[in-house]
């Protein structure tokens, strides 16, 4: 499957409309090194969780070549390989529920740990690219 572009991705998806992707890629021009989801979430057109949440729905729908956020935890330490398959049952009971918020209710991780690993995640995801 052909990867669109990100700001193709977002219009498409209904996260930002036509005009506010063309004023952002205006102002990315003239900046040059600005990334595009910088940009919306400074002109207000998505908030930053939603502008994350977007990025991963494209990963997702593109097969993204991405870790999951679990494998993604233990390879950096945050979490153990048993707390990750401890959560994983727990999901399979509460389905609907993603695996960073059972993991949160679990008490193996805190918000702020679980936001920084998602922006890593991305990071180096979209710097892989």
């Amino acid at each position: 499957m052909q990867r669109r572009l990100f700001g193709a991705f977002v219009v498409a998806e209904g996260y930002v409309t036509e005009g506010q992707l063309g004023l952002a890629l205006e102002h990315q021009s003239r900046l040059r090194q600005t990334r595009l989801g910088d940009i919306l979430v400074a002109q207000g057109s998505i908030p930053r969780a939603l502008l994350e949440r977007a990025a991963l729905d494209q990963m997702d729908i593109a097969g993204g070549g991405r870790l999951r956020i679990g494998e993604f935890l233990v390879g950096e330490g945050l979490v153990r390989q048993a707390d990750v398959a401890s959560a994983l049952a727990q999901q399979e009971r509460d389905r609907g529920k993603r695996i960073g918020e059972v993991l949160l209710e679990l008490g193996f991780l805190s918000a702020q740990t679980l936001a920084e690993a998602v922006r890593a995640q991305l990071e180096d995801h979209f710097h892989d690219r």
